[in-house]
């Protein structure tokens, strides 16, 4: 057990819902700052489509957004894609004006008050929580997040839209929107579903009131989870690993991307398609680099373990 003096921790959705799928998969990311090598084409397209999509509602052209998309996606490696995941992105890629059109012809430019912004605020006693909102909506009160996906399975549109009640970043959103006294009537989700073989891409808006009707139930769960992992990095920051959840170590996007490490142990091999994760959040750069707590870096994690 390691006993450190606690400092801010910055947590978004992203990493308080990896904490909760698996604590040494959060571990791994924000503690050892470990990433692979091998970068995600399926987030490097919602970046690209988020862009466009901020481009639509600050009132920029198509061809502005689509600009900027393109530009986006075509700094993407995809030289480290494996043969089938290169060919995917490809076609991916080649849908972009596609995909860039249904979200300008089917989205309507309300009162925007907030886009893309990036927040903070303090919740617990060395924690503050941070994100980024995609837009915010007043005359009524609405939480918009942007979504890509693929429709698959009969059942995909219950499925997406239960997965969205439970996914920790909107109720999160929501959650600070309340904080700042001006509580969302609704939370929408702007979700625009990939082209898939002879599926063409397409827009669908998700209500979700479901989202304001549990703010009590969320913001308990909020605070345990933040609890929790303020505990684990003042009393086990040293120790690895960290608890396993076993049943999330397969994602819809294939094996978790510790797993190999988790199974075979952590070995110069494995280590080698492995770098340093790069933060994406401008609060969390300017005043807290996750992966350098207590001065420790990822290249001398890698030296402790081998």
């Amino acid at each position: 057990m390691a006993d450190h003096p606690i400092t801010d921790i910055y947590l978004d959705s992203t990493a308080i819902k990896l904490f909760l799928d698996c604590r040494e998969a959060y571990r791994l990311r924000y503690i050892e700052n470990r990433v692979p090598l091998e970068p995600s084409f399926h987030q490097a397209y919602g970046i690209a489509v988020h862009l466009a999509a901020e481009a639509h509602n600050s009132g920029k052209s198509f061809e502005t957004g689509l600009g900027l998309a393109a530009t986006s996606l075509a700094a993407f490696p995809e030289h480290l894609l494996n043969p089938y995941k290169r060919q995917r992105f490809r076609e991916l890629a080649s849908e972009l004006p596609s995909v860039v059109a249904c979200y300008f012809d089917g989205v309507e430019v309300g009162n925007v008050v907030s886009l893309e912004e990036e927040w903070s605020e303090p919740f617990l006693p060395g924690i503050v929580l941070c994100g980024r909102k995609d837009k915010v909506e007043r005359d009524p009160a609405v939480i918009f997040d942007l979504k890509t996906a693929s429709e698959i399975g009969r059942t995909w549109h219950a499925d997406f839209r239960n997965q969205m009640l439970r996914d920790f970043g909107i109720a999160l959103y929501d959650w600070h929107e309340c904080q700042l006294g001006r509580a969302p009537v609704t939370v929408k989700i702007e979700c625009l579903i990939k082209p898939y073989k002879e599926k063409e891409s397409r827009l669908e808006i998700f209500d979700l009131p479901e989202i304001t009707a549990y703010r009590k139930r969320f913001a308990q769960q909020l605070e345990w989870v933040c609890r929790e992992i303020r505990h684990y990095h003042t009393e086990y920051f040293e120790s690895r690993p960290w608890p396993m959840a076993q049943q999330h170590c397969m994602t819809k996007y294939g094996p978790c991307e510790y797993l190999p490490g988790c199974n075979q142990g952590w070995t110069p091999k494995i280590l080698a398609n492995y770098t340093q994760r790069q933060e994406h959040l401008h609060i969390r750069v300017n005043e807290q680099k996750q992966g350098e707590l207590y001065g420790i870096t990822f290249p001398e994690r890698r030296q402790s373990q081998n």
